[in-house]
């Protein structure tokens, strides 16, 4: 029996409506308020006074977005641009590192899963974690902050004699270490892990001698212009790690092992096995992460409005667009900055896309 034509889109009408009631429609009524303006009737009007009324402004909205001082929009684009590179960097490098490293380790499963566990939590909650440890106490008062408090430790240390001749014993004891490490290491591989574990120690100790104490708490949230923003942006990759770590470890799973085992047979070293054969694999994966962590950076908010509330020069696209909105009241303004930032993120939705399509034609 022939099928009715109509059969099929039965099946899809619910999903149709509710993209278009939840997806379609808020973004079609977005645009529309951010091409008018309200304005009031003149008291001496018949009409009632004070009453709002709506009037097309065109793209009146965008350019008072750029223009006004207020909004201050060129700073937003420059941290969104430096959120983009530092913060997709970060998350997708790190991610890809941990899933190859952990991958050979007896405690696979307990390592990922604390280091996926900043996703089982709020980016509200994770900023107020962070906040605490950026946090910053006046001089002669103990600081609660773990990062300023660990300078306090530390300059404290480096001020203590007796810490510094433990400090000089401890440079010597690992730097002989180091250096038999290496030895055996040009021959055996399996030495070198602590040879660099024995050589950041003697590095650290140096390093606390060399400053003399001058380890000063800072106000770490207000340094301006790049140490507030990278100080967020750590924020924001200690969370997203996890999540790059998950989908680019079962990416790495699905490599044949036969196939980089022929390579280690061939004479490949481990470097050229990661280049050769474990990117090109990954690839595609390593593009859908990114495009995801991309997509999470030009919307960011919940850091940025937790930890600094875009003050300090930490002021990014989304939460000029809330500030717009709520501070200000300036709904038709808003619109327009949240049309900017679609605008901005449609390009690699479409990469995205045209990728999927891509694999779906090869398979």
């Amino acid at each position: 029996m022939k099928q009715r034509w109509y059969v099929p889109w039965l099946y899809i009408l619910p999903t149709v409506l509710v993209l278009g009631l939840f997806l379609v429609y808020p973004t079609i009524e977005t645009i529309w308020v951010s091409l008018h303006d309200n304005y009031y009737i003149n008291a001496d009007s018949s009409e009632n006074p004070n009453a709002p009324r709506k009037m097309f402004v065109g793209f009146d909205n965008y350019v008072e977005a750029f223009t006004d001082p207020s909004v201050n929009m060129g700073v937003a684009f420059r941290n969104n641009a430096l959120w983009l590179v530092l913060m997709t960097t970060l998350s997708v490098g790190l991610g890809l590192i941990l899933a190859v490293l952990l991958d050979r380790v007896r405690y696979e499963v307990i390592a990922k899963s604390i280091i996926f566990l900043p996703m089982a939590i709020s980016f509200t909650a994770a900023s107020i974690i962070w906040r605490f440890i950026y946090a910053y106490r006046p001089p002669n008062r103990p600081q609660i902050g773990l990062l300023n408090g660990l300078l306090e430790s530390l300059s404290t240390i480096a001020n203590d004699p007796i810490a510094n001749q433990i400090l000089v014993g401890a440079s010597i004891l690992f730097g002989g270490i180091a250096i038999v490490l290496l030895l055996f290491g040009l021959r055996d591989r399996r030495y070198l892990g602590p040879f660099f574990a024995s050589l950041v120690v003697v590095l650290l100790a140096q390093f606390i001698l060399a400053q003399g104490g001058e380890f000063v708490p800072e106000l770490w949230l207000s340094k301006q212009p790049w140490i507030n923003n990278i100080a967020l942006i750590i924020a924001g990759a200690w969370v997203w790690t996890g999540f790059c770590m998950v989908i680019l470890s079962a990416a790495y799973k699905g490599i044949p092992a036969e196939l980089m085992e022929a390579a280690r047979i061939d004479g490949a070293t481990e470097w050229q096995v990661f280049w050769k054969i474990t990117i090109p694999f990954m690839l595609s994966t390593i593009a859908v992460v990114t495009t995801t962590i991309v997509i999470f950076v030009l919307k960011t908010f919940d850091i940025v409005y937790v930890m600094t509330g875009g003050n300090f020069g930490t002021e990014v696209l989304a939460n000029t667009m809330i500030k717009t909105m709520y501070d200000f009241r300036d709904f038709e303004k808003a619109s327009a900055i949240a049309v900017i930032l679609l605008i901005l993120i449609v390009p690699f939705i479409v990469i995205n896309i045209r990728r999927f399509r891509a694999q779906e034609a090869m398979r």
